[in-house]
């Protein structure tokens, strides 16, 4: 018996919102991994916008010219140019919500002193970099296919290589620029700990922003991460992701 042209017309619908329905699905099953799902792997390149050591030393030569126009002690004047630290970093999934990874970061510095009292007169520069090499382990407070929230700690190796003008031992002792919290002469902690909260957000499939607050250089980083998946969750489409 032949059908009607709306019964054909029904037939048609049904069988299109049956296809529409099993490519929903398909899509939403490729879609529900979180950002890190167990095996995934990130990489971060990040900038330091707030870099403590940094605040530090400005606040040590600024206290040190204060310190001589207030009390007429001479004339003192001094040129700083610190950067602010870039870090890269690797992370591995090993669980859905846990990951460990590395992290190294880097900075620069260059400072003048110029000093002039009733003893002696002084001209001095200070020019090195810092580095760290850390490990470090994350856990996920909210983990979403395009947003993670995690904290994290670690540790590990910090590296200070500088040179100076200055000749003598006395020099240094009397320069403020050996006295400020990373050039100070008394000596250099190599070991040191860091720990902080941090997000992702994914803009594509691969390509993510990221913010971390930590007790680092840089307290405050920003940058990108590039995610890196299993071939087994590789897909061709572009929203199986």
């Amino acid at each position: 018996m032949a059908k009607s042209p709306s019964e054909k017309i029904k037939q048609r619908l049904h069988t299109l919102c049956c296809l529409l329905l099993g490519l929903c699905l398909s899509i939403s099953a490729t879609a529900q991994d979180n950002m890190m799902a167990e095996g995934n792997k990130s990489v971060t390149l990040s900038y330091g916008l707030v870099n403590y050591y940094k605040t530090g030393m400005n606040r040590t030569l600024k206290n040190a010219d204060n310190n001589f126009y207030t009390n007429s002690l001479g004339d003192y004047s001094y040129k700083s140019i610190v950067t602010n630290p870039f870090t890269f970093s690797f992370d591995y999934a090993y669980r859905d919500n846990q990951a460990f990874g590395l992290a190294l970061s880097y900075f620069s510095y260059a400072m003048t002193e110029d000093r002039k009292d009733k003893i002696e007169e002084t001209s001095l520069t200070l020019r090195g970099f810092y580095m760290s090499v850390s490990g470090r382990a994350t856990r996920y407070i909210s983990h979403k296919p395009h947003f993670m929230l995690y904290l994290f700690a670690g540790g590990g190796l910090k590296i200070r290589s500088q040179s100076s003008s200055a000749e003598t031992d006395h020099e240094k002792e009397i320069s403020y620029l050996h006295q400020t919290p990373l050039t100070s002469t008394a000596g250099f902690a190599p070991l040191f700990w860091e720990g902080g909260i941090g997000l992702k957000f994914a803009i594509t499939r691969k390509i993510g922003l990221m913010t971390e607050l930590s007790r680092t250089p840089g307290w405050m980083h920003i940058g990108l991460c590039y995610l890196m998946l299993p071939k087994s969750r590789k897909k061709s489409d572009r929203i199986g992701w």
